[in-house]
């Protein structure tokens, strides 16, 4: 899974689904984005969220978005996943955890490919 937004809402539910056994593998703040494939400690990033870059290969948070994973969890900003990237979401799952994160044009494309939106309420 990847999780945008590695703030309140983000940072606690990566801790809790990686104690329960996802991987996380990419995770974003207001200023970078970081991948790993292997997994993201996610102790060692809610330690000390200044070392970030010795837990992954810096992204942009566009590719963040559009990585291979099960599950992405956009936890940041509104608008985040619109018509102009849709269709380059790999994601089956969409966990929003946004306020709005992904606009209804958005949705619309994304059901087509067959992507499970989970609103944020």
């Amino acid at each position: 899974m990847a999780v945008q937004g590695f703030g309140n809402v983000g940072s606690n539910l990566a801790e809790i689904l990686s104690e329960k056994g996802f991987t996380v593998v990419a995770i974003s703040n207001s200023r970078q984005a970081f991948f790993n494939e292997n997994g993201i400690n996610i102790v060692e990033a809610l330690k000390n969220p200044k070392e970030f870059p010795k837990l992954g290969d810096e992204i942009s948070n566009q590719k963040l978005l559009e990585l291979p994973v099960d599950i992405l969890v956009p936890a940041a900003l509104e608008n985040q996943i619109t018509s102009e990237n849709a269709d380059k979401i790999k994601a089956k799952i969409i966990l929003e955890m946004a306020n709005g994160p992904v606009t209804p044009e958005a949705e619309e494309i994304l059901n087509k490919m067959g992507a499970e939106i989970i609103p944020d309420i």
